[in-house]
């Protein structure tokens, strides 16, 4: 086989490597986008592009903590958020209460 023909297979091996990769992770997308949405909802409709791929990543890998209570006791605590008060400052502030584990988690469940 001369060095042409060796090029074009390896360009075509190459090639049908990455649309197998695509496909795979387009696959993968979907099925993760669809647990998601069953467990949490449907994302808001507002969300960039960058946050439709990154929240239900980061919700599906993170999903063990969401569903794990931060108190085993389960009392009832008093919480009170005030007026004009940030989304991230609630959640820093529902953690250092131990009302959740991760802030910036449940932040990005309350944006998504």
């Amino acid at each position: 086989m001369n060095n042409r023909k060796r090029r074009s297979v390896f360009l075509l091996l190459v090639i049908t490597a990455l649309l197998i990769g695509c496909v795979g992770l387009g696959a993968g997308f979907l099925a993760i986008s669809s647990e998601v949405t069953e467990q949490f909802g449907k994302p808001a409709e507002g969300l960039s592009l960058t946050q439709k791929l990154a929240y239900p990543l980061d919700l599906y890998l993170h999903k063990d903590i969401m569903f794990s209570p931060a108190q085993m006791d389960g009392l009832e605590q008093g919480f009170i958020i005030d007026h004009g008060e940030s989304v991230s400052m609630v959640c820093i502030r529902l953690e250092n209460a131990g009302l959740i584990t991760d802030a910036e988690l449940f932040r990005t469940y309350l944006v998504y």
